[in-house]
């Protein structure tokens, strides 16, 4: 009987050590993920700032307001926020938050070229029909969809 016991506490010992051992592993990868989103929304935050400031003024007229620094950060928060949905979409299609590691599939890219395109026209219809801007002349739109191509190769780059 004591050694039916001690195999069941071995039994038990060795499954804890092998659970501490997975949550440890994964502990460390949920950690590397969210330092990747971090320097993600920190990178995406200060590219997509500069590109706000370089193309607005030109292409956009801001119905309500004139366009500023303040409105330039407010969109470009927008902008980290639209990239956090893609990268939600393509982990629910990876099935795995940390998708970024491993090797960039068809798949993977599809998902993103897509995730970003639809929302880009989705906000920017929503935009124009709200009358939050109205594009400039010059502005390249798609004919078809009467939306501009720079909100969408902004989210594909």
């Amino acid at each position: 009987m004591n050694a039916n016991l001690r195999r069941q506490q071995l039994l038990t010992w060795d499954n804890l050590s092998d659970l501490n051992a997975e949550m440890s592993q994964r502990s460390g990868s949920i950690g590397w993920t969210f330092g990747f989103i971090f320097i993600f929304s920190i990178l995406g935050y200060f590219l997509h700032f500069i590109w706000e400031v370089a193309q607005c003024a030109q292409f956009f007229r801001h119905l309500a307001d004139n366009p500023s620094i303040a409105s330039m950060f407010v969109a470009a928060s927008g902008d980290v926020l639209m990239m956090y949905i893609v990268y939600i979409a393509v982990s629910l299609t990876q099935e795995s938050m940390n998708w970024f590691q491993s090797e960039w599939t068809l798949k993977i890219l599809i998902a993103i070229s897509l995730t970003s395109i639809l929302i880009a026209v989705l906000v920017e219809l929503f935009a124009l029909k709200a009358e939050r801007w109205s594009y400039t002349p010059i502005n390249p739109t798609i004919p078809w969809l009467e939306v501009s191509i720079l909100p969408i190769l902004q989210m594909l780059i």
